[in-house]
């Protein structure tokens, strides 16, 4: 059997595997510098593989994202009933909690990223309710969805 070169630590130029039959390039075929690449390789060959099946979603996890689940966009709404509305936060990386607007302006801070809210008595007339994701220090990031609902 032949003994394994071990005259350089330079890593492999040949696109052949290292660990085959034919170890007379100069390759250090068990150093440190090839175990590395080689894990490399099956690292990333293995996280492409779990964004393809959609195993793990890279753009929407650093997005963030907000449903109104309740009232639907244009609902109408009883002047006199309680009105709820459903919401769902996926939240991004600059956030840290969930605020409701009514027309424009803050009525609740919401710490659940999935929950509902019970509204003050809205006006009759046509009214925008938001979910925006801030950060700490309540400013809004961007993350956000509102809706119109005309209250009769």
């Amino acid at each position: 059997m032949r003994q394994l070169k071990r005259l350089t630590t330079r890593h492999c130029a040949s696109k052949r595997d290292c660990r085959s039959e034919r170890r007379d390039d100069g390759c250090y075929h068990d150093g440190p510098m090839h175990m590395m690449e080689t894990a490399m390789k099956k690292i990333l060959a293995l996280g492409a593989l779990l964004v393809s099946l959609g195993l793990v979603s890279v753009a929407y996890a650093q997005t963030g994202s907000v449903k109104i689940l309740l009232p639907a966009d244009g609902a109408k709404l009883d002047a006199f009933d309680q009105n709820r509305i459903n919401y769902e936060v996926i939240p991004g990386p600059k956030a840290d909690h969930v605020h409701l607007y009514v027309d424009g302006k803050e009525v609740a801070i919401l710490r659940e990223l999935k929950g509902s809210h019970t509204l003050e008595t809205l006006a009759p007339g046509k009214h925008e309710l938001c979910v925006k994701v801030v950060n700490k220090a309540h400013v809004p990031i961007g993350v956000e969805q509102c809706i119109k609902a005309q209250v009769e």
